[in-house]
């Protein structure tokens, strides 16, 4: 898990490039519509590494229910006193 205090393109992309560097690109990134995901910078990364970026229907979380599972679990299982990143 990387702790994010803001979440702008420049640091998602950044984030997601230590991920893949570690593990590896995936073949598909499933987002909503934040500006973080509809930025050129996303868009460029994605392109570079031949990732497919899928975006889900806006204002329904739903249709990305696995991602909001996930952020749902992390949030009762994070502390509140959890640090922030350093940047």
């Amino acid at each position: 898990m990387i702790d994010m205090s803001t979440i702008s393109a420049t640091k998602t992309v950044k984030a997601l490039k230590s991920l893949f560097a570690r593990y590896g690109l995936p073949q598909t990134i499933v987002s909503d519509n934040g500006t973080q995901f509809t930025s050129e910078q996303f868009k460029e990364m994605c392109n570079k590494g031949g990732i497919v970026h899928i975006k889900t229907a806006p204002y329904h979380p739903q249709s990305n229910g696995q991602a909001e599972r996930f952020v749902d679990a992390l949030k009762r299982g994070v502390p509140d006193n959890a640090q922030p990143d350093s940047e």
